[in-house]
């Protein structure tokens, strides 16, 4: 329903993002590119383009019918065995947080040759999308460019892309390190997790236990090396972080640092929307890990 739909699609601005980029790489992706175009009042458009292997036509209206519905619903690892990231199908609905009018270009490979298509929504209108006729692509490869325009207003200096670098970097460190042959870059600026990463160290956790069952739980704690974000993150068993740990924690020194707790209990805690309530922790069983962690 389309009251529902706005509610998917009332996320911040740096989610909404971050959700964009991580349909790129479930999309398996290696080259992932965002940039900003700055108008009068800020930035008015935002450009997220991908390699990865693209939407087929005969799918599309099947993805974009409803809300769900996503092809990763029944994976775990892309056809080059990464981890995926979403599986919900809400990430393309979270993309009109950030503008009122979204368009997918799309070029994907059948029977051996590239095909262009296009998907056209406006928030305005959430449960309408217009597709496009296919035709025959001038690529040389497959991938995805979504873009977002009409910017709301009030969200135009909010897309900052002096900052972006700097708040995505912490989101998508665990992965790239992981990845070494995944790029993503920022307005043409890569995000180096080589040169970010001063430290990193793994540390088990005291496990969770839920209904008489023993939930393991680590703590990945990245140091950054020119960052100063500091930060703790909800992620699922792999590092995708789901959630920001909300209490103000205290720092010693003048670095920054990202710590990601980690566990799968976390990703049924976030499917049911009850991560948020972390400072509640003794009522969802994850008060004792948030303190041991802090």
């Amino acid at each position: 329903r389309k009251d529902h739909l706005s509610k998917v699609a009332a996320s911040s601005t740096k989610t909404a993002l971050a959700e964009l980029i991580w349909n790129s790489l479930d999309a398996d992706a290696t080259n992932v590119n965002v940039n900003f175009t700055s108008g009068p009042l800020g930035t008015d458009r935002v450009t997220v383009s991908d390699n990865g292997t693209g939407i087929s036509y005969k799918d599309a209206e099947s993805l974009f019918i409803s809300l769900g519905g996503s092809w990763k619903a029944s994976k775990n690892k892309t056809d080059s065995g990464r981890f995926l990231h979403g599986k919900e199908g809400e990430g393309r609905f979270k993309a009109f947080a950030l503008g009122r009018v979204v368009d997918w270009k799309v070029t994907y490979k059948e029977d051996g040759k590239l095909f262009d298509f296009t998907i056209e929504g406006k928030s305005d209108s959430l449960d309408e999308f217009v597709l496009s006729d296919v035709s025959e692509s001038q690529r040389t490869s497959t991938g995805i460019t979504v873009e977002v325009s009409e910017l709301e207003s009030k969200k135009s200096h909010v897309v900052d892309p002096d900052k972006a670098h700097g708040q995505l970097a912490p989101l998508f460190a665990l992965y790239l390190s992981n990845y070494k042959t995944v790029s993503l870059s920022i307005n043409g600026e890569r995000i180096d997790t080589d040169s970010l990463i001063r430290y990193r160290k793994t540390f088990p956790l005291t496990p969770i236990e839920v209904d008489g069952e023993q939930q393991p739980v680590e703590l990945d704690l990245v140091e950054w090396d020119s960052l100063s974000e500091r930060e703790i993150w909800f992620c699922d068993g792999n590092g995708f972080p789901l959630e920001p740990y909300m209490k103000q924690i205290r720092g010693i020194g003048d670095f920054g640092y990202a710590a990601y707790l980690k566990s799968d209990y976390f990703r049924g805690l976030h499917n049911q929307n009850l991560l948020p309530l972390a400072d509640l922790g003794q009522t969802i069983g994850i008060g004792p890990a948030c303190k041991e962690a802090i």
